[in-house]
């Protein structure tokens, strides 16, 4: 018994001295000795049965490895997880925590960006079960930057600064990791071509590390950190010289860091059109990346995709094809074909970056459309189509979605010029729907799947109550900054991203747990020819939608006859001028001779250069218009197909113009796979036909809110009067039009009617307002709306513009409420006149009433109100042009038909007094 006593205690001793040696060689950063070490004490782990610490020696050598250059440890990872399985330990133990870090660290060298994401996610659960955030903060810090890399590696910008922001105040104290985060920053800056933003902050990274330098000299590692950070900044604003001389500092063995300096001085030499120093300095760092990482890692990928830049500018396309093509083989692992450029990969293999697969396939099609290989470049830009449709998928925010598809524009427009010139009409066709409105028919599928695809109430109503939450913060974090309150502003915004990363929880769940919701969410395909004519297309009507393209402007005109796509003009600052111009003039009213010439010529050019060429055909009566980017600014009713002779004119003769409303029946959508996706959700538990809101903003001649002034609108109450008199609605006005009320009744109602104060925040498009007495509701917190609308009315102020996003078109009001699920709406494209609207309001219901379309009652209350005019000034466009109709035109109510039951009753009538007449005669 003594002496099993006394080799228990000398083998406690031994593992002891072991653990003891193996902190201090992990400290001094002796990896060798480590392992050495961790193969001594293992097995004195497994005779005791500390089956943790046994399977913690596999996390020591993984991790001793990874540092000494060695990044193949996945048979050690493999291992550490089995162990944890067969001996049931906890997966919420420091176990595991090491174990998803360490993986991630080896998906991030490996650039496996999607698995990186996953398992840092769980770490970072890990570590918010085991820690308390105010005593190790920097743990969580730790975790927030790590994440905000992987989505900067997954090209999702936006949302790696959001991590990387929501880090630093727990890295506070910590010089490396503050400086490192800053650094990371502005890295996702400068890829977002954010230069100004990005020098701001490569200089904080800078300024910590040079502040510490003062008081003491800086160690290797800091000294390290200072001298990328400092490159990165040169790069960042083009100095060769500092490139140079930071590179004297740089230890010979860090192969990471000169071949990034390599790359670095490549970029300006290719800037400045010396192409053999550029490639130079480009093989130099790939020489060193290969003898680093091997032939398949995203940096290699990016010198090959660098050589295919430099031979571009050279025009040297067939070598370049074969620079891209070796960057496609090092940038997925399992594709192979280096050499032959006929292959491509698919998006079912391994690939280690999407935004760079993106960048190299745009530039593959490129070249093949060079070498006149159109077949081939064709089916480059499906796959590269494809391969949007899959990131913005993976995509969380808005933004860097927005991003995405603003460098995907290009790609577009080059597709649709290569269908085309194959004489592929259709599959041009196809190309300009998939660049449209992406995000708004994704969350119109949203709003479906979550109907369609059974998920209980409670989650449903858990997700609602989130994202009402992140508006809600969002707008006082907007708040705060506009008031210079900068404490505050970062309190909310740590309270939206809690929320944020909830709901982004809770989706993933949804997504895995409903299959179907995942499946009808994020259906990517779009309509197609024989589908619009079917479900949305008459005899009479014509389908024009628009691409705007940083070259061309195409237009698709379908019929149920036609089917033709027109590159109708080139698209030329001096063409972006004439539609800034004619939405400027139309937008206010004027009777001055020179401004009626000025309207005359550029709204009859606009015609002259969009509608003309379509050729459409006569029998047309009804077109519907899916315009593109600037083109959502142009009421096309509005423009004149002649140019009258104005140059003898003396008056403004707005009754005398031919314009385009007076020929077709117009209505608009924001997409043509809109046009046939019934949003089935809308009114069927509306409880009444018609809510009216009208604050009127009496007491004062105007109101400030928030830097709006809201004028006093003197004709809204009598305009909801005048409308629920005609459908029997429910009105708000004065006081009643609040906010409050407005939330809690914006379900009841098949038409909802807003006569009221709308303003467009062209700076932050979320932010942008519609007025109540007592508040406003902003974009943001019009998406979360529990909506059953049939129809929304917005008789308000510049309801249908907004900000310019590409790939999405205008950013408006009135696209809020289609995002919310309202299928139809009717918005106003500037500030509109009181009076008229009340005139063109009190029309449009009475059609509707009477069973016309949507897009017919506004058209005919348009016409109406163009053949009242009590004087030919009232005919200018100010008054009655800025009102459309955008979504679907079903009617809203039954057709009463009126006219054939007089028509029966005078008939029933002359029968029977031909009866009496005839029984007189035979009396």
């Amino acid at each position: 018994m003594f002496l099993a006593t006394m080799a228990l205690q000398a083998q406690s001793i031994k593992i002891d001295t072991l653990e003891k040696a193996i902190k201090k060689a992990f400290s001094e950063r002796e990896f060798e000795q480590a392992i050495d070490l961790t193969y001594q004490i293992r097995p004195y782990y497994k005779q005791t049965a500390n089956w943790k610490k046994y399977a913690q020696t596999f996390t020591d050598i993984a991790w001793s490895r990874f540092n000494n250059e060695n990044i193949e440890i996945k048979s050690y990872l493999d291992s550490i997880a089995l162990i944890g399985r067969h001996h049931c330990i906890s997966e919420t133990s420091d176990f595991y925590n090491m174990l998803w870090y360490l993986s991630g660290r080896y998906y991030l060298e490996k650039g496996a960006y999607d698995e990186a994401l996953t398992v840092f996610d769980k770490a970072l659960v890990i570590d918010t079960l085991r820690f308390n955030i105010n005593k190790n903060p920097e743990v969580i810090g730790d975790d927030y930057q790590t994440l905000g890399v992987c989505f900067a590696k997954k090209g999702d910008y936006k949302r790696s600064i959001e991590y990387y922001n929501y880090a630093l105040p727990y890295l506070d104290g910590r010089l490396i990791a503050s400086a490192t985060v800053h650094h990371n920053i502005a890295s996702s800056y400068e890829k977002m071509n954010n230069i100004p933003k990005a020098r701001e902050e490569y200089q904080k990274g800078i300024t910590l590390l040079e502040n510490n330098s003062v008081a003491k000299p800086l160690k290797p590692l800091k000294k390290k950190r200072l001298i990328q950070f400092k490159t990165n900044f040169c790069a960042c604003i083009d100095s060769l010289n500092c490139l140079k001389n930071l590179l004297t500092q740089t230890d010979t063995s860090d192969l990471a860091q000169f071949s990034s300096n390599y790359q670095d001085q490549a970029n300006i030499y290719r800037q400045q059109g010396a192409y053999n120093n550029a490639e130079y300095f480009t093989n130099r760092a790939l020489s060193l990346r290969q003898q680093k990482y091997g032939n398949k890692h995203p940096l290699v990928s990016d010198c090959h995709k660098y050589l295919g830049n430099i031979a571009d500018s050279t025009k040297k396309h067939d070598e370049a094809l074969l620079h891209y093509q070796k960057a496609l083989s090092a940038l997925v692992w399992n594709f192979n074909d280096s050499t032959d450029i006929t292959k491509n990969p698919t998006l079912e293999q391994q690939i280690s970056s999407k935004v760079e697969l993106l960048e190299i396939l745009g530039n593959k099609a490129n070249d093949l459309r060079q070498i006149n290989n159109l077949p081939l470049a064709l089916e480059t830009y499906e796959l590269l189509f494809d391969l949007i449709d899959d990131m913005r998928i993976n995509y969380l925010g808005d933004l860097s979605i927005y991003h995405l598809l603003k460098e995907a524009a290009p790609l577009y427009e080059a597709g649709i010029e290569t269908a085309l010139e194959l004489e592929e009409k259709e599959k041009a066709f196809e190309f300009i729907m998939r660049s449209k409105s992406v995000l708004l028919l994704e969350g119109v599928r949203d709003l479906q799947a979550k109907h369609t695809a059974n998920i209980p109430e409670t989650l449903l109503q858990q997700e609602r109550d989130l994202k009402i939450d992140m508006a809600y913060y969002e707008r006082n974090q907007f708040d705060a900054q506009r008031k210079g309150k900068q404490a505050k502003a970062k309190k909310f915004e740590r309270l939206r991203f809690e929320r944020m990363q909830a709901h982004e929880g809770l989706l993933s769940t949804l997504e895995t747990k409903y299959p179907e919701y995942y499946r009808l969410k994020y259906n990517t395909q779009v309509t197609d020819i024989a589908t619009l004519r079917a479900e949305a297309l008459d005899r009479q009507s014509a389908l024009i939608e628009f691409f705007q393209g940083e070259e061309n402007i195409y237009a698709a005109i379908l019929s149920k006859q036609n089917f033709d796509i027109v590159n109708v003009r080139a698209n030329t600052p001096q063409f972006q001028d004439k539609i800034t111009t004619l939405r400027g003039l139309l937008g206010r009213h004027s009777t001055n001779i020179d401004t009626f010439k000025n309207i005359s010529k550029t709204a009859a050019d606009l015609h002259q250069r969009l509608i003309a060429p379509l050729k459409i055909p006569s029998n047309i009566q009804k077109l519907i218009i899916v315009p593109d980017k600037r083109l959502g600014y142009i009421p096309f009713q509005a423009l004149i197909t002649a140019l009258p002779e104005t140059d003898n004119q003396t008056e403004s003769r707005y009754d005398k113009l031919p314009y385009l409303i007076q020929k077709y029946q117009i209505a608009y959508a924001y997409s043509s796979t809109l046009l046939v996706e019934k949003i089935d959700m809308s009114s069927k538990n509306a409880t009444s036909i018609f809510g009216g809101f009208a604050p009127i903003f009496e007491g004062e001649p105007s109101i400030e809110r928030n830097g709006d002034t809201l004028t006093h609108l003197p004709y809204s109450i009598e305009e909801i009067k005048e409308i629920s008199s005609i459908v029997d609605g429910v009105m708000y006005e004065r006081n009643t039009a609040s906010t409050e009320n407005f939330i809690a009744h914006v379900s009841d109602y098949r038409i909802l009617h807003l006569a009221t104060h709308a303003n467009l925040n062209s700076d932050t498009p979320m932010e942008s307002a519609i007025h109540f007495s007592d508040n406003s509701i902003t974009t943001r917190e019009i998406y979360n709306l529990p909506l059953r609308t049939e129809l929304a009315v917005l008789s308000a102020c510049e309801t249908g513009t907004g900000e310019l996003q590409k790939g999405e078109g205008i950013m408006s009001l009135a696209r809020a409420f289609a995002q919310a699920g309202c299928p139809s709406m009717v918005a106003s494209l500037w500030k509109v006149n009181d009076k008229s609207t009340f005139d063109l309001m009190v029309d449009f219901y009475e059609n509707l009433q009477a069973g016309q379309s949507k897009d017919a009652a506004l058209h005919h209350a348009q016409i109406a109100y163009l053949d009242n005019i009590r004087t030919y000034t009232d005919a200018h466009p100010y008054y009655w042009a800025a009102f459309v109709m955008v979504g679907d035109a079903c009617p809203v109510f039954k057709p009463t038909n009126w006219k054939w039951s007089i028509l029966a009753a005078v008939g029933l009538l002359l029968v029977l007094l031909l009866i009496w007449f005839r029984r007189r005669q035979t009396e």
